[in-house]
């Protein structure tokens, strides 16, 4: 990460639950009319935070966030029953967000899971969260989360990609 080096992450732990609740809130500020829900912290089938988007004519479409705050470079084996859950319930989307970096293979891996399953994968991870966290500085709990963090203006000329629900 460009800003929010390692140094700021001292309130998140090893479980991840900060994490997720960071996530959801982010996912709360960009999408306020949508509605988010986190899953229980064990035995979740796969997911971390979940949507359901209505369609026209009533249709229901499932939209699947999983959080993963590992120090090391995830990989496709640490979201392996979120991909296969997610395939077998029918997602419609799954946004992966990563603290850490993802490497080139994940990314094809993922690339290829899109083409073949048909849902649309969508991953966030280094400096793309970053973005979306600066991003949204104004609109979550910031200090909960970075509490020593010194923000400067140069950094709001960050812009996050669509996550397009």
């Amino acid at each position: 990460m460009k800003y929010l080096t390692e140094k700021y992450w001292t309130n998140f732990k090893k479980d991840g639950v900060l994490f997720e609740k960071l996530v959801n809130n982010l996912l709360c500020s960009i999408y306020p009319n949508q509605e988010f829900f986190a899953t229980k912290q064990t035995h979740d089938g796969g997911k971390d935070i979940v949507s359901e988007d209505e369609l026209l004519f009533g249709e229901n479409i499932s939209l699947w966030m999983e959080c993963k705050y590992h120090k090391e470079k995830i990989s496709v084996h640490d979201i392996s029953t979120t991909l296969l859950m997610a395939y077998l319930e029918d997602a419609k989307q799954l946004v992966v967000f990563s603290y850490s970096k993802i490497n080139k293979t994940f990314l094809e891996y993922m690339a290829k899971y899109k083409e073949r399953t048909k849902i649309d994968v969508k991953v966030f991870h280094d400096e793309s969260l970053e973005q979306l966290i600066i991003s949204n500085i104004n609109n979550i709990d910031f200090e909960e989360y970075f509490p020593n963090f010194i923000y400067d203006v140069t950094m709001s000329q960050y812009e996050y990609g669509d996550i397009a629900f």
